[in-house]
């Protein structure tokens, strides 16, 4: 491996425990900014701490199925992104009643996008799963030219 190898994304080892983690810190830091500039005096819309979380939620299933890529121990770093991903959803869902005032059934559509990011990250880790398999054959693949048959034409 050259040194420009090493300096990449997937040869490092991520844990999806500390992107989930950093992904509700940053939630809950714009949740508590946003909620004290509706306090004193900016625009009353509820809804933008349920879509602030299904953007960070869409973030981490970004950064967790491409960091996958590059894990060695694929079980364990399946395992952690659920337990990720179920605290971050509950953290997300929690924080935005609480900061919004509103319950999940009210808030729009959310409901559905939540259940539709949930059902995408794992398709997202299916196929990331699958072009893994694919570039772990086509690494251990060695090409050769192919052999022609018969006499070659003159």
């Amino acid at each position: 491996m050259s040194k420009s190898d090493t300096n990449t994304v997937f040869a490092r080892q991520y844990n999806p425990i500390q992107l989930g983690i950093f992904a509700a810190v940053g939630y809950t830091i714009v949740c508590i900014v946003k909620w004290l500039i509706d306090r004193y005096g900016g625009s009353q819309k509820p809804e933008f701490f349920w879509l602030t979380g299904a953007a960070f939620l869409f973030v981490f299933i970004t950064f967790t199925c491409l960091y996958y890529i590059g894990t060695r121990e694929n079980m364990r770093y399946w395992k952690q992104s659920l337990i990720a991903y179920s605290g971050l959803l509950i953290w997300i869902i929690v924080g935005s009643r609480i900061f919004s005032g509103i319950p999940i059934d009210q808030a729009a559509s959310f409901r559905w996008i939540y259940a539709v990011l949930t059902f995408s990250f794992f398709i997202f880790l299916g196929i990331t799963s699958v072009v893994k398999y694919l570039i772990g054959i086509a690494e251990k693949d060695d090409w050769q030219e192919p052999k022609t048959r018969g006499k070659s034409k003159k």
